[in-house]
């Protein structure tokens, strides 16, 4: 919940802004000002060699301090007993390194709330489930098309339900899909082969993101992030009411894992300012994205889309009229 600096705006200066005949321009220079924020912090482990291979992209860091470490165990699985005709397996070992491109994120007043990832490619397909098991993610956000080739983001799951991939020490079985207008709701269970303990994750593919651009449905949108907060709420208070451990961080990817994902944390943020303050500094928000998230928000488009978003929100939760 920290402030960086950046001019607090009320929900009706808000909305007086986005009716500006110059806004675009406005927002434009804006954005070309956040750029120039200086951010703290180093990527040593990012460009550390042995580390290559596992970054998509070399022009895209992560941030040491809040990168998230995958611990160096490294069991043996001697007889995968869980596979069965509809199973293929992915890799046949864990790695040892602790290396993953991801960093843990803040909601507006929630600690860690999300896990920023790379989609994953290959190689590192494994690490993302080890990631997903050791910090006990139940929701799972793809923001982005998958493909086989591993151009964008490798095909971790298959939607063809009771269809098992292995990874490792990980099997991952697709329990139940649902398909919703602007995403896909899939049920998966991943169970450790080494003690068979197994949990159920959501995962939600929203397909409505165009290359190269922004969503156009705007309450579609809106829908993902409050269905996603919803369920992640409920299994909270679930959890506290069973006196169970807090469930861990919800997992954002897309390709990179900072334009598509950034943005959908950032909308969060700024929602959550709004909802607690009645107020809104996008600035503020990406930067706080950002200083967790290396890069996060890259495109003006997608800074554009974050308040088109709030905007959205606004005028249909209040009265324009009397905005307050």
């Amino acid at each position: 919940m920290a402030n960086y600096g950046f001019e607090k705006l009320t929900i009706s200066d808000f909305v007086m802004k986005t009716k500006q005949l110059d806004f675009e321009d406005l927002i434009s220079q804006e954005f070309e000002n956040l750029q120039a924020v200086p951010l703290e912090g180093t990527v040593d482990n990012f460009l550390k060699e042995e580390n290559s291979s596992k970054n998509r992209y070399f022009d895209v860091p992560c941030w040491d301090h809040s990168r998230v470490i995958l611990s160096s165990q490294k069991p043996q699985v001697h007889n995968h007993s869980k596979r069965n005709s509809c199973s293929v397996v992915v890799t046949e070992k864990d790695s040892d390194s602790t290396y993953i491109h991801a960093n843990f994120v803040d909601g507006f007043e929630d600690k860690n709330k999300y896990i920023c990832c790379q989609g994953p490619m290959k190689n590192t397909a494994g690490d993302m489930w080890k990631l997903i098991w050791e910090n006990d993610v139940r929701i799972i956000v793809s923001l982005t098309v998958m493909d086989s080739e591993d151009e964008i983001c490798y095909d971790y799951w298959v939607a063809e339900k009771n269809f098992q991939m292995i990874f490792g020490r990980y099997a991952v079985q697709t329990v139940e899909m649902k398909v919703q207008p602007n995403f896909l709701i899939t049920t998966f269970r991943i169970m450790d082969l080494t003690c068979e303990a197994s949990r159920l994750i959501t995962h939600y593919w929203y397909t409505d993101w165009p290359n190269n651009g922004s969503p156009a449905d705007l309450e579609g949108f809106v829908t993902l992030l409050s269905t996603v907060n919803k369920e992640q709420h409920q299994l909270i208070e679930s959890a506290r009411y069973k006196n169970l451990p807090k469930p861990g961080p919800i997992l954002v990817h897309c390709s990179a894992g900072v334009g598509r994902t950034g943005t959908f944390c950032a909308v969060d943020h700024a929602l959550g300012q709004l909802k607690k303050e009645k107020t809104v500094s996008i600035q503020d928000s990406v930067i706080a994205v950002r200083n967790m998230r290396h890069s996060s928000v890259m495109t003006l488009k997608q800074y554009m889309f974050i308040y088109k978003v709030i905007e959205h929100k606004i005028l249909g939760e209040y009265n324009e009229n009397n905005l307050q």
